[in-house]
């Protein structure tokens, strides 16, 4: 898929690793939970979409890479194809168009651009989806970690009591 992601200095290994990762159960190799965290926040930013201008260009740049177009309603063509492009991130939408443009011959439906999104956009939200359950049993493994051991201030307040009671102060 070549995301920048993948490739990026800080978060790259962590995304390559999410991209061959399997839901995580007990036994499962965690990544650290801080190249987690940056991998969400990341990820959650390139899943929102771009402004309504950028898509109406690149809507428009797409209508003309078409010049046998001739629709019934130009204007609300263009509005479809817009919304579809508004709902990912201006890199991913000139990408789409590219591939677009690349293998077919007629012009786009709505249908044809918001598949090809949700295409480009399945390996950042499985990798969101894998990178919270991580996240998740990090906190179970925590939780469970924690259960096991006593409070401090419980061990304290034990710890006084016992010795009153082996002074005969009661308790």
């Amino acid at each position: 898929m070549g995301n920048d992601l993948f490739v990026s200095p800080k978060l790259g290994p962590a995304m390559r690793f999410l991209a061959q990762a399997v839901k995580p159960g007990a036994k499962t190799r965690l990544l650290p939970r801080n190249a987690l965290e940056d991998a969400v926040r990341v990820i959650e930013g390139r899943l929102k979409g771009q402004e309504a201008n950028g898509a109406v260009k690149q809507a428009m740049g797409l209508v003309g890479a078409f010049p046998a177009i001739n629709p019934a309603d130009k204007e609300i063509y263009l509005r479809a194809l817009s919304s579809a492009l508004q709902k990912v991130p201006q890199d991913i939408g000139a990408k789409v168009i590219l591939r677009y443009c690349q293998t077919n011959r007629f012009a786009p439906t709505m249908a044809d651009i918001v598949s090809l999104c949700d295409d480009e956009l399945s390996e950042y939200r499985r990798c969101l989806r894998l990178a919270q359950l991580q996240l998740k049993e990090h906190a179970r493994r925590d939780g469970a970690e924690n259960d096991g051991m006593v409070n401090p201030d419980k061990l304290a307040e034990l710890s006084k009591t016992l010795k009153k009671v082996g002074k005969g102060d009661g308790a």
